[in-house]
């Protein structure tokens, strides 16, 4: 069964004219008609990905709790540099809050109205509120194993996204589309925007994400 943030982001999508599909097992992870499954970490395109009918609504699922059910099929996911990821999380929760999503302050304290507090506020909660939801999780939370093995079979690059997302159609044999860009965030280019000390922040949370996936 699909998580407590899962449910909520299930019930965002509907508000905003998503059409997802649920099922006992969960979401619609595995694609038995292509025989892949496609692991979506949250602000890496999954979502014009998703809205491809070889795709499907999958939502957010980890690679270790589901691969079991199909573990010959095609698994693949993408990734993002963990600063562009981070900045893109701060505008999606600042410009499209979702309900329930929280962030906690080196108090203890939760904050609910995300869409009020500034970016390095945001940054410098990172560390207390690593894992709160699902967007906050570290990459390696849905593509690795608890040992931090890449579980999948393809990692695809936000940076390369065009020339990983054609190299995708072609192993699942359909006719190549252009990717469209839904659930886009508003925000300049992380290397503009982030302080060295910020950055020291997200380095040092997301260390496993920067030395797994190489950036």
């Amino acid at each position: 069964m699909p998580c407590k943030w899962d449910k909520i982001f299930l019930k965002w999508l509907h508000k905003r004219g998503y059409k997802t599909r649920y099922y006992g097992e969960g979401y619609l992870v595995i694609n038995h008609k292509f025989k892949h499954g496609f692991i979506h970490v949250p602000k890496c395109a999954g979502m014009s990905m998703e809205v491809q009918k070889f795709v499907g609504g999958n939502g957010h699922q980890r690679i270790s709790q589901i691969k079991s059910k199909a573990p010959d099929y095609f698994w693949w996911g993408f990734v993002r540099h963990p600063a562009d990821r981070c900045l893109s999380m701060y505008s999606h929760m600042t410009q499209w809050p979702v309900p329930d999503f929280v962030l906690i302050d080196k108090t203890g304290v939760k904050h609910k109205l995300i869409q009020n507090i500034s970016l390095q506020d945001f940054i410098y909660m990172l560390p207390y509120s690593y894992g709160v939801n699902m967007l906050t999780q570290p990459m390696t939370h849905y593509l690795c194993d608890d040992k931090l093995n890449i579980m999948v079979d393809f990692v695809g690059r936000y940076e390369k996204l065009e020339r990983d997302w054609y190299y995708v159609q072609g192993r699942l044999g359909v006719q190549p589309v252009l990717l469209p860009h839904n659930n886009k965030s508003r925000h300049r280019r992380w290397w503009r925007v982030l302080t060295a000390e910020w950055l020291r922040v997200i380095e040092t949370i997301y260390c496993d994400d920067y030395k797994v996936f190489g950036y």
